[in-house]
């Protein structure tokens, strides 16, 4: 009797061994990109990268809603949360058609990631838009990290003073450029109508770089004025030059 318990005992444990492995390998970690993905609704394009979503209410108006978000980001312990939390919001305001809408539309989510330092990152998302109206609409909306400081970047983190704003209005005059198309002797519209305190920008290399507006207002498209101002300009009033007195 003794011997067949071993026997039975050496056996549970072989099976266990040889089973094991085989159970993780049979439930790897999902992908965080997909799992994203599927927590809205959507489907996910691995070819392209995007997750769609066609919402319907009960008329029948449909929204056809895609976005496309940096993997590696979604990923990080650091920029992941607020970056799903975002591209989660745009799927709920974009994603199930309101009740009183009565005509078809869709909401394309785009970004585009910059790259600082040693590994300061940032993101730009345009959102373009329409669901009846007049005109389509599109907005800006931008996120930086400092991901060996494990946290995010506001535009005043950068900054030595409380208020940037002194600091950037003269370089962003010096600096800002339009793609607003002129013809003739047609001249483009006064920027400082569409700041938005500056709160688009990103750090793309060794530049700051500022879109206005954030958002569509009227006939201007949200980024139609960039200033790309030189971080060495900068620099004497930046919290990584010292700060000077």
């Amino acid at each position: 009797m003794r011997a067949l318990h071993t026997r039975l005992s050496a056996a549970l444990l072989t099976a266990l061994t040889i089973a094991a492995p085989y159970r993780a390998a049979a439930d790897p970690a999902p992908d965080p990109s997909v799992a994203l993905c599927s927590g809205v609704g959507g489907t996910w394009d691995a070819g392209s990268g995007t997750c769609a979503l066609l919402g319907r209410n009960t008329k029948k108006v449909t929204v056809d809603t895609k976005a496309q978000y940096p993997a590696d980001l979604i990923a990080d312990p650091t920029s992941g949360p607020p970056l799903r939390e975002f591209i989660t919001t745009f799927f709920k305001n974009f994603g199930h058609p309101r009740e009183d809408q009565v005509q078809n539309g869709d909401a394309q989510l785009t970004y585009a990631a910059f790259r600082h330092g040693t590994n300061t990152r940032s993101v730009l998302f345009t959102n373009d838009w329409y669901l009846g109206g007049a005109h389509p609409n599109d907005d800006i909306t931008t996120f930086t990290f400092d991901l060996d400081a494990k946290k995010p970047l506001a535009l005043a983190d950068l900054f030595c003073a409380a208020d940037p704003k002194a600091v950037l209005d003269p370089l962003v005059k010096k600096h800002v450029w339009s793609t607003f198309d002129t013809t003739g002797t047609q001249s483009y519209p006064d920027y400082t109508r569409y700041t938005d305190d500056y709160r688009a920008w990103v750090l793309d290399g060794d530049d700051l770089v500022i879109r206005m507006p954030a958002g569509r207002t009227g006939p201007m498209h949200a980024g139609m004025f960039v200033a790309q101002i030189p971080l060495s300009e900068l620099r004497p009033q930046l919290r990584d030059g010292g700060c000077a007195a």
